[in-house]
């Protein structure tokens, strides 16, 4: 053998020595098998994981011996044929036993080599340890458990947030209602107009902006109706214009000529976006002029294209700025917070809001000059006559339309809720049956012809879910088209999904307003077709009681709403009151076991029934006490529910003596 033969020789040794050496040390395991799965050859790293000697494995056991029962199933009724069919498969995944026990996850990969007759000879399988990437799997489904859990938590801390700032609001606005009665100069007239279609505006936007989980799921819908397109933007801007006024900035309106009277659409979102840019333009202008105008684009028979702009002359926006301002929590500069305040929330939102209406707000700014802000919306035209029946709905209760022939079941099982509906649907001339759980209701639609159904979500023996399912099952196609309306007291940020699924029509919330109410049964029926009856229309005899007993500051409740209920008769009042005593001596004793017994879904549910009630009397330290005690339910010791329970029972005791204040006996 010469010289050049002799290497050639050695080199070809040492690469077959160095390829061996890579297949049984690789990195992952390398095996080989008959086409009926017994091993023929097995590296190193494999028998390693695997815990066995070489002479354990090889032409002893079969691949599937090594696989869990599951594993051996799918071999024989997917892997193999697979593999005979095509001749590969690939990232199968397996959990291979080991030695000393327990698995170890695998991916598999199998190519199958077959002769010139195309007979299975040899199984090439590599097997890829994927331990690392199981445990990261479960640490992803860990952290998504956990957000999970926070966003719930999330969700519930806002459900008690959005209660607690609509208690106050609900009192501003009936304030607001009760000084609309009295005697009032011009101008106090026109600064109350301002107060109630803010307040009224703001429990809306509450209603939307605290429901975040909405806004981050694209949840949010539009709400269309009706509106007065000048009314709105007039209401906007005298409603800003205290703030203007106290830095010395003019603020004006200016309105195309030639915009129709009344548009269709939502406004209370509008009105959300331009009062942001409005309050920002004041905010941001220590000087001059801030202006709000609205110009006709383009009309058509039933459409018009509208351009709002909100122009000012304050500090303006650095060009490479203006993009970042409508990301959220993002101001122009760091500057900003400091001097000026805010979130940087506004912009995000209403940029949000108008994507609804396939729009985007743009903004035109130069530093130490000013901004303009503008974006352009269609809405269809609205119809004078339509809009006056909507506003008609709006009215105080005795000038509605009466509602004589409207036949209404009510599926209530709180006593004092169905007094409160029950007084206005007999002043409207309706006539209805009362069901006290989800069971009876469905029994009374069985029975009886209804036009529409109110239903509550929360009833025992039959939630209204489930009822509302039953009555759509039931055969004749009117029960597929009877208006079944949700009436509930729910935050639950969830109850909306479920509404659509259980084919419910609508929603309408408690505490409802009473032009609420109206409009839900007047939108389900045709007025046209009802008996009219001017005598359903008729005053009760009212009562004279002074505004102290209407309402103390330092009294526990008020019975402001209850006089309104009963139109001030004094019969339907002491009914009222006497039922809500006989109520609130049970309560007293249910959250009192329910307390004492760590009984959290009892106390939830006693909180559900009881809450219109307590909003209705605006009873706060009742409801901040029950409140305390769900909130440490799970973590008070004994002595602190004792303490609880004590300040519970009082608050209730407190509540009843001043309801039997106001009876007449």
């Amino acid at each position: 053998m010469n010289r050049l033969d002799s290497e050639k020789y050695v080199a070809a040794s040492l690469i077959d020595e160095r390829a061996e050496d890579l297949y049984e040390n690789a990195p992952c395991g390398y095996l080989s098998t008959l086409p009926n799965g017994l091993i023929i050859k097995i590296n190193s790293t494999l028998l390693s994981w695997l815990g066995y000697d070489r002479e354990e494995v090889l032409f002893k056991k079969r691949l599937q011996d090594f696989f869990v029962i599951g594993g051996r199933m799918f071999y024989e009724t997917h892997h193999a044929p697979l593999l005979k069919m095509q001749g590969r498969v690939n990232e199968l995944n397996y959990d291979l036993l080991l030695k000393a026990g327990g698995v170890l996850p695998v991916l598999l990969n199998s190519i199958q080599l077959k002769d010139d007759a195309g007979v299975p000879q040899l199984n090439r399988v590599t097997v890829f340890n994927i331990i690392d990437r199981k445990k990261y799997e479960l640490e992803l489904l860990q952290a998504k458990k956990k957000a999970e859990e926070a966003a719930k938590a999330k969700a519930t801390f806002l459900s008690t947030v959005s209660h607690e700032f609509r208690t106050p609001l609900n009192a501003i606005i009936g304030i607001a209602s009760l000084l609309d009665k009295t005697d009032l100069t011009a101008q106090q007239a026109k600064y109350l107009d301002v107060l109630k279609f803010s307040s009224e505006n703001l429990l809306n936007l509450i209603n939307d902006i605290l429901d975040f989980s909405k806004v981050e799921a694209g949840k949010i819908v539009l709400e269309e109706k009706y509106f007065h397109i000048r009314h709105l933007l007039n209401s906007i801007l005298y409603s800003q214009q205290y703030k203007a006024q106290e830095k010395g900035i003019t603020l004006t309106l200016q309105l195309d000529d030639a915009l129709p009277e009344y548009m269709y659409g939502d406004s209370v979102k509008i009105g959300q976006v331009l009062t942001n840019l409005l309050s920002n333009a004041i905010k941001f202008t220590e000087n001059g002029l801030v202006s709000l105008q609205l110009q006709l684009l383009e009309q058509e028979e039933v459409t018009c294209k509208l351009l709002f702009k909100v122009i000012d002359t304050g500090i303006g926006i650095p060009e490479d700025q203006q993009a970042k301002i409508f990301e959220e929590f993002t101001q122009a500069s760091p500057e900003i917070n400091p001097v000026y305040g805010g979130t940087g929330l506004g912009l995000a939102i209403s940029q949000r809001l108008l994507s609804l209406f396939g729009s985007r707000i743009y903004v035109s700014s130069q530093s130490g000059v000013g901004s303009e802000f503008f974006f352009v919306i269609e809405l269809p035209v609205g119809q004078a006559e339509v809009t006056q029946e909507h506003k008609a709905i709006g009215s105080e209760p005795t000038a509605l339309k009466p509602l004589k022939g409207v036949r209404l079941l009510l599926a209530e099982d709180n006593e004092i809720n169905v007094f409160v509906v029950s007084e206005y649907l007999r002043q409207w001339g309706v006539y209805f049956d009362v069901a006290s759980n989800g069971a009876q209701a469905v029994e009374l639609a069985r029975q009886n012809t209804y036009d529409i159904v109110l239903m509550d979500l929360q009833m025992p023996v039959m939630d209204g879910y489930e009822a509302t399912r039953a009555i759509r099952s039931m055969e004749h196609e009117q029960y597929k088209r009877l208006p079944i309306i949700a009436f509930t007291a729910s935050a639950r940020f969830d109850y909306k999904d479920k509404i659509v699924a259980a084919e419910i029509t609508s929603l309408l919330t408690k505490p409802f307003r009473v032009e609420e109410l109206y409009a839900t049964i007047a939108k389900s029926v045709s007025l046209d077709s009802l008996e009219q009856d001017e005598e359903c229309d008729a005053k009760a005899p009212y009562l004279h009681l002074e505004e102290r007993e209407i309402h103390s500051g330092k009294a526990p409740i008020s019975i402001q709403e209850y006089i309104k209920v009963t139109r001030n008769n004094r019969d339907s009042l002491n009914r009222l009151l006497l039922l809500t005593i006989k109520h609130f001596e049970q309560y007293k004793v249910d959250f009192a076991k329910a307390l004492l017994n760590r009984d959290a879904k009892g106390m939830g549910d006693l909180a559900h029934k009881i809450k219109v009630t307590l909003q209705t009397l605006e009873a706060v330290k009742l409801q901040r006490v029950i409140a305390s005690g769900r909130s440490c339910l799970a973590t008070a010791d004994k002595a602190l529910l004792l303490q609880i329970n004590n300040e519970l029972q009082e608050a209730f005791d407190c509540v009843v003596v001043e309801l039997k204040k106001h009876l007449d006996v």
